[in-house]
């Protein structure tokens, strides 16, 4: 199990290299980025959505359960689309 230090510097470690990429895309360098080229993305608590593969699993399966359901029953209306 890792020690409060060691998480703490892991932590920081992480901080600067943040800090360390927005730096470098908004100095005048190699790695410029212009503000309009910029994107961020963030959700309610910081994490990708892909970190949480459930949601787009459960898209796929749905929607592929839909198209099941209708291909074997082609006089049924789909409603949905």
């Amino acid at each position: 199990m890792a020690t409060p230090d060691l998480l703490f510097q892991l932590e920081r470690r992480r901080e600067q290299a943040i800090v360390s990429f927005v730096n470098q895309i908004t100095s005048a360098s190699d790695g410029y980025v212009a503000p309009s080229e910029r994107i961020a993305a963030f959700d309610n608590d910081g994490t990708l959505w892909c970190e949480k593969p459930m949601y787009a699993q459960a898209d796929f399966v749905f929607r592929k359960w839909g198209e099941m359901y209708f291909a074997k029953r082609p006089r049924i209306v789909d409603l949905s689309r």
